[in-house]
């Protein structure tokens, strides 16, 4: 994208207004960007008759990410659940190679774990 906002990218809101948001990306050279509201049209399933439209930020409040989405972020703390295991070989050590420090990691695992 023209302002570097893209898929995953860890931003400050700064300021809210009533048709932008304005926000600093959480990177080692820090950008400003506005965001503004998007509309959002679409057609019910069940009702052919029927275009909501919706008025929103197009942001989303992320408290989880997969470990793929993981890779080229720098997090200061990290909760991995591991109660199942990956399922592909590698795939913890991307996670928990994304913190500097062993003691800002927590781990979900069973009791046999």
């Amino acid at each position: 994208m023209r302002d570097g906002l893209q898929n995953n990218a860890r931003v400050h809101i700064l300021d809210i207004k009533s048709y932008c948001i304005r926000v600093q990306t959480l990177e080692d050279s820090p950008r400003t960007a506005t965001v503004p509201r998007i509309r959002f049209m679409f057609k019910l399933p069940f009702a052919f008759s029927y275009t909501v439209s919706r008025l929103q930020f197009p942001l989303r409040l992320a408290y989880s990410m997969t470990y793929n989405k993981s890779q080229g972020q720098t997090l200061s703390n990290v909760l991995l659940d591991v109660a199942s295991p990956p399922f592909a070989h590698g795939y913890c050590y991307v996670a928990l190679s994304r913190i500097q420090f062993f003691r800002d990691i927590r781990l979900i695992c069973n009791e046999d774990q």
